[in-house]
């Protein structure tokens, strides 16, 4: 209690997250509800400035980011409408931050369609399905989504899909500047352009398949399957001639 609110709030959030971390979610759940209300208390210029921003930003990134780690904590419980309540606020805190992008879009239509907001969960869906960072199949599956919505009010597809966090991931990290760029943001360019290589290679060979039909896929399967048989003849034929023809297994190559 002698602690400074700011120090004893920033304890309390570390703690929590500790604890969720470790399981201990009940314990999770008293110190993150003992953040929280450190921090609604606290005035803005507590909160001094986090990368460039104000106090009262830094106020609403640091409350967003406690309601998320609380759902999370929550959902762990198995207390859904109460980890709804947090991503709600949470979302909020990013709206007045001025935050949208695909992911505020998705928890936005999720949450809409939970508390039975049809009409805004499809404007939502509406503003990922138009998002240039997703492909053309994901866009159609979005507005899919969006359309059941205004004739249903009771469906949601793209979130019974697994593919649904793929789908957001992706889009966040196009949107962040690639994959490359996060990655010489985060280790520098040299460790970078190592750990990039073999995923650019694997990009190359996906975009180069895309255009074949499977047909010539096959057909470029079967003729690789013969030459590395034509290979290992060959290899077997010198080997057996190195030892004299006296070897021991069969005569045709396995």
């Amino acid at each position: 209690p002698t602690w400074s609110p700011p120090l004893r709030a920033a304890v309390q959030a570390n703690r929590g997250l500790a604890f969720c971390q470790a399981g201990y979610h009940y314990a999770a759940e008293e110190e993150l509800n003992a953040f929280l209300s450190e921090a609604e208390r606290l005035p803005a210029e507590d909160f001094g400035s986090i990368q460039g921003s104000t106090p009262a930003q830094s106020r609403e990134l640091v409350l967003a980011a406690g309601h998320f780690l609380r759902a999370w904590n929550r959902m762990a419980l198995k207390r859904e409408r109460a980890a709804e309540d947090d991503i709600e606020q949470g979302l909020r805190s990013l709206q007045t931050l001025g935050v949208e992008n695909e992911l505020t879009w998705w928890g936005w239509a999720f949450i809409h369609a939970r508390r039975e907001r049809y009409a805004e969960a499809a404007a939502s869906l509406d503003k990922l399905a138009a998002s240039p960072f997703l492909e053309e199949t994901e866009r159609r599956d979005v507005h899919d989504s969006a359309e059941a919505l205004r004739k249903h009010g009771d469906s949601l597809p793209v979130f019974q899909q697994a593919r649904a966090g793929l789908l957001l991931g992706r889009a966040l990290l196009a949107r962040a500047g690639g994959l490359e760029h996060v990655l010489t943001v985060a280790l520098g360019p040299e460790q970078a352009k190592q750990l990039y290589a073999p995923i650019a290679w694997m990009q190359r060979v996906r975009q180069g398949t895309a255009t074949l039909s499977p047909e010539q896929v096959a057909q470029g399967a079967g003729e690789t399957l013969d030459r590395a048989r034509e290979a290992g003849s060959k290899g077997w034929d010198a080997l057996k001639q190195r030892l004299g023809d006296k070897a021991t297994a069969g005569e045709t190559p396995p």
